[in-house]
């Protein structure tokens, strides 16, 4: 970070960085992020969550802050109207879609329904789910959306492409598609509590693109923002935000990658990086 540069933007991934519990984010997390707006400092939320359940997360913080979601690839502002969206072109969606049949994953698609109305995403019916994807798709039931027969006309605004299996099972097919495609898509392995997801963009997509669309709106450049996180997908914010912070509670790598480490998400983490941003340091 540059002499005398100020930070006029944090940017927070949400699970285990900003929400410790699904959609809960502790008082006194919520009260310094206040107090940080107050303060003249713009709040953006940059996760790999689908819009709909990010506006949980928004209206738990009170805020009516820009949202960076899916991974980058869907860029909303605090009125709800979309700034930015990309898909995957039609030759991409079938590469996908075709290396994942041949390792056995139900492919998830994923979409923005708030503006274009139908399903949040709509998940390959062809290939034998896993009890994670069934799982998935029986707590979202009212927004999803199974296809035979999948194929890119059949979700043409397709933003982000999913999988849920075991470490090993999506290691192979993450292996595949760097080792074949290594220009084309940008695949993040993601571990949850007893299972892993695949998330897959373009390559060109990540939050740092959301993000950094957003700074440039109003005028910001990449040293004037800080970003915090704790999984692999926040590598490219971190790695190019003026104060780049991880988690206690990250994984090692977004710990090298960062220059400092605050405490873990529920632990109220976040108060600390907004006390130093609030201080100047």
């Amino acid at each position: 970070m540059g002499a005398g540069t100020e930070i006029r933007l944090i940017a927070l991934d949400v699970d285990g960085t900003l929400a410790a519990r699904g959609d809960e984010i502790t008082p006194r997390t919520r009260a310094a992020l206040h107090r940080a707006v107050e303060r003249g400092i713009h709040v953006a939320i940059a996760t790999g969550r689908r819009y709909r359940t990010t506006l949980r997360i928004v209206e738990a913080l009170g805020l009516p802050v820009d949202t960076v979601v899916l991974g980058g690839a869907l860029v909303k502002d605090g009125e709800r109207r979309t700034v930015q969206e990309n898909h995957f072109h039609p030759d991409d969606f079938e590469t996908i879609h075709s290396l994942a049949r041949d390792h056995g994953h139900a492919i998830i698609c994923h979409r923005d329904s708030d503006s274009r109305g139908g399903a949040d995403f709509v998940i390959d019916a062809d290939v034998p789910w896993n009890d994670s994807t069934r799982r998935y798709v029986e707590h979202n039931r009212d927004w999803a959306e199974s296809e035979s027969a999948l194929a890119h006309e059949r979700c043409p605004d397709a933003m982000v492409i999913g999988a849920f299996g075991s470490e090993a099972e999506l290691r192979s097919w993450h292996g595949a598609i760097e080792t074949r495609h290594p220009e084309r898509f940008a695949p993040s392995l993601i571990p949850s509590d007893d299972h892993y997801y695949l998330e897959l963009t373009p390559r060109d997509v990540t939050k740092w693109t959301g993000i950094s669309l957003l700074a440039e709106r109003r005028g910001l450049d990449a040293e004037s923002i800080c970003a915090v996180g704790d999984q692999i997908n926040d590598l490219p914010m971190l790695r190019r935000a003026g104060m780049a912070v991880a988690m206690g509670n990250a994984i090692d790598s977004v710990k090298e990658a960062c220059h400092w480490v605050t405490g873990r998400c529920d632990e109220d983490g976040i108060v600390t990086v907004v006390e130093r941003v609030l201080e100047g340091r």
